[in-house]
């Protein structure tokens, strides 16, 4: 009786509470703030984004202190916001690009400082049960609308809350949220594996069936990680390699049409993907964006810019690293990559891996598509906060310890 009762309890990742309160609230709605609704009018999705991002401010503001708003993402934060500053003086982006950029920073920040308000008052099972739950009911819904609306070889098909992208995106997150619940939860490391890669495997189901072939490869990515052994996570989880290959995802469109020729290569995007070997036209995009970038490589064009439009035809770069340097310039790289870094040089717990999983999956979707969105930086951001969840997992220690000595157990709330 007295194990019983110095143990951790192993709830059920179906059963466990969450506690309604102001922080939950405030998480609930970030949460529709960065992923908006597409389901309904754009006057009501930017309504109910400019009133939960408004009620999230509220509270950090009424219960953050000074070094409370300290965070790796603020310098990026403040380039996207002088980069459309730059561009709007340069003519390349007008003021409503320049309220956008703002608008944009903010939310970011807010989703950063509110992940780590979690991760210092011990709430970061709030903060994943919440994300968890709100994507599992997005991924419902969006089965329900796809199932309504049908499906469609194109970008412009939106869903219950974005278009395949997007869409697909949503149930990469619920598997590496997942990871992370269970992980926490207590559960085997069988059971962690066995369940994230099954909803992998769901996610590749959706991407498939919505005719989205880099989240194919990307949902195919979570299984394979998945099943990594813990010393390829570690050498995984170092800053200079997540670096290194964001890096390598740029770097490698230089050799892009000679790559796409070697056998293995043609015949997975070609038979597995079913894409052409012009990646659905890319190869004109990639050959044209030095000209681009060369056009204001320091700053960029700004949030929001039609830079990509005008050189080459197309709304942007087809690849994050090329997009972020026409969006933010060299100095947005930079920032990008320092938040990179300082996010995730600490060591970590086991269960940020499941954010690793997610961080490298939008990684390998960058080579071609857009994907260092808020499903890219949420990852950064929770594994940032995995520090702190060690300690608050130490705090159990010290209870069991002490306890031991006859103080009595101590329950953690």
């Amino acid at each position: 009786m007295l194990n019983y009762q110095l143990t951790r309890p192993r709830e059920s990742f179906l059963t466990r509470r969450i506690r309604l309160d102001w922080l939950t609230l405030s998480l609930v709605a970030i949460y529709f703030a960065v992923f908006k609704l597409a389901c309904i009018p754009k006057v009501l999705q930017q309504g109910l984004k400019v009133s939960c991002v408004f009620f999230v401010v509220l509270f950090l503001i009424t219960n953050l202190k000074g070094k409370d708003y300290k965070h790796p993402s603020i310098f990026f934060c403040f380039m996207v916001v002088t980069s459309s500053v730059a561009g709007y003086l340069a003519g390349y982006v007008d003021s409503s690009n320049c309220t956008d950029a703002l608008f944009y920073a903010i939310c970011l920040y807010a989703l950063a400082l509110l992940i780590s308000t979690c991760g210092r008052r011990g709430r970061i099972d709030t903060f994943i049960s919440v994300f968890f739950w709100m994507t599992a009911i997005y991924c419902i819904l969006s089965i329900v609308f796809i199932a309504k609306i049908g499906v469609a070889d194109g970008p412009l098909l939106y869903y219950f809350a974005g278009n395949k992208f997007s869409t697909s995106y949503y149930f990469i997150l619920l598997a590496c949220f997942a990871y992370a619940k269970l992980h926490r939860g207590g559960a085997s490391g069988k059971r962690v594996v066995l369940v994230t890669a099954a909803l992998g495997l769901v996610a590749l189901a959706v991407a498939h069936t919505v005719y989205c072939s880099t989240a194919v490869a990307m949902s195919a990515l979570v299984v394979v990680l998945a099943f990594l052994p813990q010393k390829a996570q570690r050498f995984l989880a170092r800053p200079a390699v997540i670096i290194a290959v964001m890096v390598l995802t740029g770097v490698i469109l230089a050799f892009l049409s000679q790559l796409l020729q070697v056998p293995l290569v043609k015949h997975l995007v070609v038979d597995v993907l079913g894409e052409n070997l012009t990646l659905t036209g890319r190869d004109l995009i990639y050959r044209g964006l030095q000209a681009v970038i060369s056009g204001s490589p320091v700053f960029g064009y700004g949030y929001g810019n039609a830079a990509v439009a005008i050189y080459v035809g197309y709304g942007n770069a087809q690849n994050s690293i090329m997009e972020t340097l026409v969006n933010y310039g060299a100095l947005g790289l930079l920032a990008v990559f320092y938040m990179v870094w300082a996010c995730t040089k600490e060591s970590k717990t086991p269960w940020s891996w499941g954010m690793f999983i997610l961080l490298y999956a939008m990684i390998a979707g960058s080579v071609v598509e857009i994907t260092y969105n808020y499903f890219f930086f949420i990852a950064l951001m929770t594994i940032f906060v995995a520090a702190d969840g060690k300690a608050a997992d130490g705090r159990i220690g010290k209870c069991q310890q002490s306890a031991h000595r006859g103080n009595g157990p101590h329950v953690r709330r």
